[in-house]
């Protein structure tokens, strides 16, 4: 893997999620802010399907989830 290139694989929380196109613009502008990433590589993907358990803990817990 070269030092250069970031990948990233994320899925959204509904398969037609509006907001993908966005999402998906806002990760590969952060990642290309990074001092030495030249590439990056977003993959939006359905699966595994999310569910509100791939949450951390902490992230429930701020959503008052648990």
């Amino acid at each position: 893997m070269r030092d250069d290139y970031a990948r990233v694989t994320m899925g959204m929380t509904s398969p037609g999620c509006p907001a993908a196109d966005m999402l998906e613009a806002d990760v590969r502008k952060a990642l290309g802010a990074v001092e030495g990433v030249e590439t990056v590589d977003v993959e939006v993907v359905d699966e595994p399907a999310w569910t509100p358990a791939r949450m951390s803990p902490a992230g429930r817990a701020r959503l008052g989830m648990g």
